[in-house]
């Protein structure tokens, strides 16, 4: 992870507006970089210009419809955990939840805040400081796939840790 975060990327003429570092497991990641002229809609929902996102999309951290954390989450959020209190020392966090299209819109928002603050507590048994994180649910407001076929619905079901970017 420390090199994931290390790595750069530069646009002509368009700042940063977002790195997204996708956990597809243990030792895999995917990392995109993207640019603009205005922040991306979830930086702009938080307030901030630019974000860096730790996306554990794709069921990486919980069942569909589900807001209990899958056994093999806790690893992921203890490395998550370290680097908050490492390299992201200090910063604030927010831990936000997301869904896909599938349920109604109050059952989506009321997932999202759940997977949300199950991702937060863990942070906090992790060590890391209750009055750092800030929790948000956002339902389907931020898909980061399309609705279809199912394994872009996958990727919208996701919980996420939102740092303020470089």
């Amino acid at each position: 992870m420390a090199e994931a975060l290390a790595l750069r990327a530069e646009s002509s003429g368009l700042p940063l507006v977002e790195r997204r570092i996708r956990v597809r497991g243990e030792t895999d990641l995917e990392i995109t970089f993207g640019f603009g002229d205005a922040p991306t809609p979830l930086a702009h929902a938080l307030g901030l210009g630019c974000v860096t996102v730790f996306d554990d999309s794709g069921g990486a951290l919980f069942e569909a419809d589900r807001a209990e954390l899958r056994g093999e989450a806790l690893v992921l959020l203890a490395r998550q955990a370290e680097l908050l209190q490492g390299p992201f020392a200090g910063l604030r966090v927010w831990a936000s939840g997301h869904n896909d299209h599938t349920g109604g819109e109050a059952h989506n928002l009321a997932l999202s805040l759940a997977r949300a603050e199950a991702i937060a507590d863990t942070q906090k048994r992790h060590g890391v400081d209750a009055s750092r994180i800030a929790v948000e649910e956002f339902g389907w407001q931020f898909p980061v796939a399309e609705e279809s076929p199912d394994a872009g619905r996958a990727l919208n079901r996701r919980a996420e840790i939102v740092l303020p970017g470089e």
